[in-house]
């Protein structure tokens, strides 16, 4: 047998072909099997937090709005006559504005403190969840279905002729009430 020697016209390599596979499956597997840390904020999934937190913001809004409009309605007061007599009805729209701020920043506050309520309760949900098979499960969606309720009741009018009242039909008079007087 002849030795025959082979002429390597190929670029020497550092890697084989084969490792430089190997390695990315290995890479891969790690990849898709990688370790399983929890969200930092967890809060951010959560409907109930996120609607929690337009509402606080709304609320602040219309502070903001009520304290400026308080403002113009005081320099107005102020440039106002002592003897006029649209002082005294300026004076009670002032009164009943100043509670209407009062009420918006208590609703605000509400809001702020009910929002960092929710965050906390999302966090020991999200941590006692967390790692088991529950974890996709942690939002409850019997939670958000009350809280769409409530806001709704919340939301409703408090009026006795309200638009879903006036559609009701007169009361029938009673039948037995008829057959009494006969």
């Amino acid at each position: 047998m002849f030795y025959v020697e082979r002429r390597n016209d190929r670029k020497q390599t550092r890697f084989r072909p084969g490792a430089f596979v190997g390695a990315l499956s290995i890479i891969g597997v790690l990849f898709l099997s990688g370790c399983n840390r929890p969200l930092p904020n967890p809060e951010s999934l959560d409907p109930v937090y996120a609607d929690l937190l337009s509402e606080s913001s709304r609320a602040a809004k219309e502070v903001t709005e009520a304290q400026a409009n308080l403002a113009e309605k005081m320099k107005t007061d102020e440039k106002t006559d002592f003897h006029d007599p649209t002082r005294r009805h300026t004076r009670q729209v002032i009164l009943t504005d100043r509670l209407r701020l009062s009420e918006l920043q208590q609703t605000g506050e509400f809001y702020r403190l009910r929002a960092e309520s929710r965050k906390s309760h999302d966090l020991d949900a999200y941590r006692a969840a967390f790692g088991t098979e529950s974890e996709k499960s942690w939002l409850s969606e019997d939670e958000l279905r009350l809280y769409k309720a409530q806001k709704r009741l919340q939301s409703a009018p408090r009026q006795w002729k309200s638009p879903a009242n006036s559609s009701m039909k007169k009361a029938k008079p009673d039948v037995k009430a008829e057959n009494k007087e006969e």
